[in-house]
């Protein structure tokens, strides 16, 4: 597990609500599990205006994101890539070590 980015990404989250932030963290753990340690992956954290929390792995070529909103029924995940790559859903279909391995493939095209 990628410690360092966790530590980045909790105090990112750290003036979230409560609620939004707990499912936001679980979220952030769940993807830096699958981060290899010292790889210093471009994911951020945000909190939006309407206090949602947008949490994102942005390249040249991608973005992974995954938006989790103050109604829990309402979160949910997205992959776009400029190879016309596109998915997305209910962040409970999320696969985190699927996502994980096909950004890293596809950031070192």
């Amino acid at each position: 597990m990628n410690i360092d980015l966790l530590n980045r990404l909790d105090g990112k989250l750290r003036n979230a609500p409560i609620e939004v932030r707990k499912r936001a963290q679980s979220v952030a753990e769940w993807l830096v599990e699958w981060i290899p340690n010292g790889y210093d992956a471009p994911v951020n954290a945000f909190i939006c205006q309407d206090e949602s929390v947008l949490i994102e792995w942005t390249s040249d070529r991608f973005r992974i994101g995954f938006g989790i909103e103050h109604d829990e029924s309402e979160d949910g995940w997205y992959k776009v890539s400029l190879d016309n790559d596109h998915e997305y859903g209910e962040l409970y279909t999320a696969d985190y070590k699927e996502l994980v391995k096909w950004a890293l493939e596809h950031e070192r095209r």
